[in-house]
């Protein structure tokens, strides 16, 4: 994915579902400032590019604000913003929202007046006292920016901790198609949630 920010490289094989997979140089590219102009616009060009081939690009970035996860912010229409139940995810939200160079408002404001804040869908959720006191936090502070299931304000979407999504992940694997009971248990949770996001991006469901 570097050649393609920083170079240009806007070729993808020719199939329905495509990853273009990380690099270490990436974690690099924030101690290049004057290569940052180039990075956004080449993240446009290659969105702009492959744009008749798919329906949906989804741009998964590091939580720490830098030029990898602002240009998916300056090039993208919507952002969806997952987060653990901990004191430091919670405490991220603020940059997310107020960074003075990378957030959310501030390039909304600047440079991309069309980018839409789904919202934050906490993930990896225990059934357990210490998360249930660190969401009632997250509710009082951020209630506005949960994901609503329904229109009784009481019901919104996350994503629970089981050990079959992380087992689909270690395969590559689309977790509805696995042929085991969990699986099928974590997909049927699951898949509510996505059909209100994507309901959010305007996509058929």
């Amino acid at each position: 994915s570097s050649e393609m920010l920083l170079n240009g490289k806007r070729d993808v094989p020719n199939a329905n579902f495509v990853i273009v997979p990380g690099d270490d140089k990436l974690s690099s590219l924030e101690r290049e400032p004057s290569t940052h102009n180039a990075i956004a616009t080449n993240l446009h060009g290659f969105l702009a590019g492959v744009s008749s081939q798919f329906d949906v690009c989804l741009v998964d970035t590091n939580p720490n604000p830098d030029i990898r996860y602002a240009s998916a912010l300056i090039t993208g229409n919507y952002v969806l913003s997952p987060i653990q139940l901990n004191q430091e995810a919670i405490d991220g939200i603020g940059s997310l929202l107020k960074h003075p160079r990378y957030g959310y408002f501030k390039i909304k404001e600047v440079l991309n007046p069309q980018l839409e804040l789904i919202g934050i869908m906490p993930n990896m959720v225990e059934n357990t006292p210490f998360q249930k006191g660190n969401f009632q936090q997250l509710a009082q502070a951020f209630a506005k920016l949960l994901i609503p299931m329904d229109d009784t304000g009481k019901s919104f979407a996350f994503v629970a901790k089981r050990s079959v999504i992380a087992e689909a992940q270690a395969e590559g694997a689309y977790i509805a198609e696995i042929k085991k009971t969990a699986a099928r248990d974590a997909w049927r949770d699951i898949k509510p949630a996505f059909e209100v996001i994507a309901r959010r991006m305007k996509l058929e469901v």
